[in-house]
């Protein structure tokens, strides 16, 4: 079989008769799962058939496209934050990729995902220009909080194709503020999804379809409804996704329950850039840290590997020759300047003349 996917973008009404035709329809979603993300207020209701009134689940969402920004470098870049907790942070942004993918993926109806997604990819769109390449950056999979953004796309996906209450044509939702939630529920059993994308801690009324033992799938702990709605305080990016019925753990899979690491601040700028020379980097730490530099591709092959130097908290220079690891000076293009310490990895753009 073959599905047609119309790039559509019309009025509703047409997109409706040719959904009901069994045509599917992109769903461009990109500003409001960002602002979502970012911790401002956003409606995600688009991303459902049902808000635009369709009888046929033939919209196919998408948070990232080709054509758009990262949410990851948004959330990098314009973040909100408030008190301890500030979403231009990495560890936090990732989260929220987390919380971001949670309320896209358990939604019923087909999804696209733009390529590295799952791992947080957080080079702008407009770098090396909109339509220029961008670097393949491998050494996410070497990152344990972008590993569990990996694991938990798969954990997602897994659901989906394993139960069919993630495909049901009708369910509720309530998608429009601070505090999101999805309501699911099939003869097999009910879902009820819950996250909170404000920055700060909320007290949001959730209504379990029934009362009853629920459980948490992430963490395995389990809760007792006695009456719905039910009261429930969640921290800020705090996401929980409940059901009717116990489902295989997936800690073994995840590893542990959550992440809660704290690595250095790092800050690099370079001099001069372009050069065809030597090059000299400035790093500045908040904190006393190993750090380790390399030099790669625009498609992410590593030219030049240097060994882990362990560098005090405050200002440190790191100066490259320019050569690659044979001796020979690298050739003229665009390259790119990693730094990596602990869970932190800083990318800079150089270019070779």
């Amino acid at each position: 079989s073959a599905y047609v996917i119309l790039e559509h973008f019309t009025a509703n009404a047409e997109e409706k008769e040719l959904a009901e035709y069994g045509m599917l329809i992109w769903g461009n979603m990109n500003y409001q799962y960002s602002e979502a993300a970012m911790g401002y207020a956003s409606d995600l209701s688009g991303v459902t058939h049902l808000s635009r009134g369709w009888n046929v689940p033939n919209l196919v969402g998408y948070m990232e496209s080709h054509d758009e920004q990262r949410l990851m470098y948004k959330c990098l870049t314009y973040g909100a934050s408030a008190d301890n907790y500030n979403i231009k942070n990495l560890q936090t942004a990732i989260k929220r990729m987390e919380l971001a993918a949670l309320f896209f993926l358990t939604i019923p109806g087909p999804k696209m995902i733009w390529q590295f997604g799952e791992l947080g990819y957080d080079v702008s769109i407009d770098f090396n220009g909109r339509t220029g390449n961008k670097p393949v950056l491998w050494d996410y999979y070497t990152v344990i909080e972008r590993i569990r953004l990996f694991k938990i796309y798969k954990l997602l996906l897994d659901l989906r194709a394993t139960h069919n209450v993630f495909h049901v044509p009708v369910f509720s939702y309530s998608l429009s503020g601070r505090q999101k939630a999805v309501y699911l529920s099939s003869p097999e059993m009910d879902v009820t999804v819950v996250g909170n994308f404000d920055v700060a801690q909320a007290v949001t009324s959730v209504n379990f379809q029934k009362t009853g033992k629920w459980y948490e799938y992430f963490t395995g702990d389990s809760l007792l409804v006695f009456s719905s709605p039910a009261t429930m305080t969640l921290q800020p990016g705090e996401y929980r996704l409940y059901t009717s019925v116990k489902l295989a753990s997936p800690l073994p899979y995840l590893g542990i329950k959550d992440i809660h690491y704290s690595y250095p601040d790092l800050q690099v700028d370079v001099y001069p850039n372009p050069s065809s020379g030597p090059v000299t980097f400035e790093l500045f730490l908040s904190k006393p840290a190993t750090v380790e530099f390399s030099i790669v591709n625009s498609s992410g092959m590593l030219l030049v590997h240097s060994e882990r130097k362990k560098l005090p908290e405050g200002a440190s220079v790191i100066h490259w020759d320019g050569r690659l690891q044979n001796g020979n000076q690298l050739p003229a293009g665009i390259c790119f300047a990693r730094f990596r310490t602990g869970g932190q990895v800083k990318t800079i753009k150089l270019v070779r003349n």
